[in-house]
């Protein structure tokens, strides 16, 4: 289906959930994605058209020590690189600016995942964000938060991510068919709220620097 709708690269962000699991059951499950990713890229092979395939994780981390655990781990990251994926999580308590920053010390590149669906509590989630921004974070939104499936509060504000020019990237978020967040649909809700240009930069640009992909 993404192939259908012109999709260029394909990033497996299976969740690595550092916050619960002991180093070696991190370092078996990298292994475990890696082996299901080899099967999958052996049964693409060479088609044309076919996007291209990449692998990493959306690492559970809500404080800085749950980083710095899966970032001992040989292989997480991008492509085995310096780009990740951090979810926060979605209850009170997280420390997002702490969680950046571990991963900046590290070296990494740091992408939060879906911040406009986490629980902030009393804190006020644009300014949250604007300091993991500022601390060298990136945002990226849900497709199927801006098509409203994770409910009107995740909606409004990923909405506003991406009007605001707060957000560098949305991506699926795909979790199969219970949640089938198809590239057309999200390309279509943003064109409603958006300029050509914001929306290439989201959809195109933005995950380009991630996998390096050329973009026509």
């Amino acid at each position: 289906m993404f192939c259908a709708q012109g999709v260029a690269a394909v990033c497996f962000t299976p969740h690595l959930l550092a916050a619960t699991r002991s180093p070696e059951q991190l370092a078996a499950d990298v292994a475990l994605h890696r082996e299901r990713f080899t099967c999958v890229q052996g049964a693409v092979g060479e088609k044309d058209g076919f996007p291209r395939l990449h692998l990493g994780q959306e690492i559970l981390a809500p404080g800085p020590e749950d980083l710095r655990r899966a970032l001992q781990i040989e292989g997480v990251g991008v492509d085995g690189g310096q780009t990740v994926l951090v979810e926060l999580g979605f209850r009170p308590g997280f420390d997002g600016a702490a969680v950046v920053a571990a991963g900046r010390a590290d070296g990494r590149r740091v992408i939060l995942a879906h911040p406009e669906r986490y629980a902030y509590g009393d804190t006020d989630p644009l300014a949250a964000m604007e300091e993991w921004r500022g601390l060298g974070a990136s945002l990226q939104v849900n497709g199927g938060s801006l098509l409203g499936h994770h409910g009107r509060g995740a909606q409004d504000l990923g909405t506003t991510l991406c009007r605001e020019g707060i957000a560098d990237l949305v991506a699926t978020d795909h979790h199969g068919e219970f949640r089938p967040h198809m590239p057309e649909e999200i390309l279509a809700a943003l064109e409603e709220i958006l300029p050509a240009q914001a929306v290439r930069d989201l959809l195109v640009e933005g995950p380009g620097r991630v996998l390096a992909v050329r973009t026509p």
